[in-house]
């Protein structure tokens, strides 16, 4: 069953690490990892996992499997990123540490992968402005709604 969430952007600065894509495993992993001692949750978006800082209902940044060759590839219009915090708000339940809540419809959301720019646009790719959450992670939120989300892995 899919969770409803409002998401909210607030001024702040981007959690520090380095997004990482292994093309032999189809896996994005954030280095360093997170400490919460609250526990975090999980939104997915398809196969991709969004952490959440339990505490603070922070999006902290993003691992998860993707095969490459579900990718589209396509030139992208990459969004105004500026840095920013997430609060992401469950609707109608509280977040229990280490469960994963399905974000809506996102099952079917489109990958695209622009290989002169690095970026991969999970999501709708026509956002105009995005969050930067990590180093290289940043969510396009649209009236509350998470629209995209957008990846600069180093690939190993």
């Amino acid at each position: 069953m899919a969770h409803d969430f409002q998401l909210t952007v607030r001024d702040g600065l981007p959690t520090r690490g380095r997004l990482t894509y292994s093309g032999h495993e189809f896996l994005f992993v954030e280095l360093p990892g997170w400490e919460h001692p609250d526990g975090i949750a999980v939104v997915s978006v398809g196969t991709l996992q969004i952490h959440i800082d339990i505490a603070t209902q922070l999006a902290m940044g993003v691992d998860g499997l993707s095969v490459r060759a579900s990718w589209g590839d396509s030139t992208l219009a990459v969004p105004e990123i500026k840095p920013g915090e997430v609060v992401v708000e469950p609707i109608g339940f509280a977040f229990s540490s280490g469960v994963g809540y399905p974000y809506l419809d996102s099952a079917n959301w489109n990958t695209t992968f622009d290989a002169v720019s690095g970026w991969i646009c999970v999501g709708d790719d026509t956002a105009s402005r995005a969050s930067m959450i990590t180093t290289d992670t940043a969510l396009s939120i649209h009236d509350g709604v998470m629209t995209a989300v957008w990846l600069r892995p180093e690939m190993v």
